[in-house]
């Protein structure tokens, strides 16, 4: 399937298209969102379920749930999951972008429960997942790999949670994020645990995808054979750190 993520440039779709879009919904006109559809494209909403950034209108709203400040990204905090105020406002963020014409959501930093693995934080994902699903169209979650993975080992249902999984830096590596950013390949024993993984997630019925950030030929097509070999839904390489 053709992958495409654009937050930091506007998509220019073709006349007749086909595929995945995920778009940052702010950027967009109502106008906007229905020409794409219109050409063929399933057009998914970013959504953070895990974060809270300084320039979103909600920050002050709801900065009073933030904890740690998220790794390079100085105005960005992790949030509370256990807040159901927390949970209730993305339900009804998603609720609004579903009616805005999106036909689903592109789930962001579920990896908050890596930083707190309590039971508590566990469920509060898991319901918000559910919740979000239930507001209908394709969603998607980029990330979450401690998440899901525990998820499988519970048993639990992913189409319950999800449609789809992204999963970034399988075989690259972002080694700097000054200016276009830097890559190498993403090292080895982290490569091989994020293979069997993402296999991992097909045999449990999630669409796979890989988000790659390099400007190697060599590692793009090593990129391409393996979501050919094993059947990953679709992948989306980047040569720019930022989307």
């Amino acid at each position: 399937m053709d992958y495409g993520v654009y937050l930091s440039t506007k998509f220019k779709p073709k006349k007749k298209g086909s595929g995945i879009r995920v778009v940052e919904p702010d950027d967009y006109k109502d106008s906007e969102i229905k020409a794409i559809k219109k050409c063929g494209y399933t057009l998914l909403a970013y959504l953070s379920i895990g974060t809270l950034e300084k320039e979103r209108s909600w920050f002050e709203k709801y900065k009073k749930y933030r904890k740690q400040r998220l790794g390079d990204w100085p105005n960005e905090w992790y949030m509370d999951m256990t807040s159901t105020d927390w949970r209730q406002f993305l339900v009804n963020r998603a609720k609004t972008l579903k009616k805005r014409g999106f036909d689903g959501f592109w789930l962001d930093n579920l990896d908050v429960y890596e930083y707190n693995r309590s039971t508590k934080v566990f469920a509060a994902c898991k319901a918000v997942l559910k919740q979000i699903k239930a507001v209908g169209g394709y969603i998607m979650v980029n990330g979450g790999s401690e998440f899901f993975d525990k998820a499988m080992d519970k048993k639990l249902k992913l189409k319950a949670m999800v449609d789809g999984v992204t999963q970034e830096e399988v075989y690259s590596r972002i080694t700097n994020y000054s200016g276009k950013g830097k890559f190498g390949e993403q090292k080895a024993d982290q490569h091989k645990w994020y293979k069997e993984y993402m296999k991992r997630l097909k045999k449990h019925g999630a669409q796979t995808f890989l988000l790659e950030y390099t400007r190697d030929d060599k590692l793009k097509t090593r990129i391409k054979n393996f979501c050919k070999k094993y059947g990953m839904t679709g992948y989306y390489i980047s040569e720019d750190v930022d989307l």
